[in-house]
């Protein structure tokens, strides 16, 4: 795998984080609800993370930044 993007909640995120980034270096980006959101910041901070779309505004702010990409 190039990437893992975990949409979840819960012990879902943490397992792909703690156990498939460090076992394979493989990149992960996280898509968290808000209310979740401010536990992965210590991950992204980290570089366990290389990316997070934190709740609503996340994916409201991604769906901008698709656009502008877009031809």
């Amino acid at each position: 795998m190039k990437v893992v993007y975990s949409v979840a909640t819960g012990v879902t995120g943490n397992y792909w984080i703690t156990k498939m980034h460090p076992q394979s270096g493989t990149p992960v980006i996280s898509g968290p609800t808000a209310v979740g959101a401010p536990k992965y910041y210590a991950y992204l901070n980290a570089g366990q993370l290389v990316g997070m779309v934190a709740g609503m505004k996340g994916a409201a702010e991604y769906e901008k930044l698709s656009r502008r990409r877009s031809p």
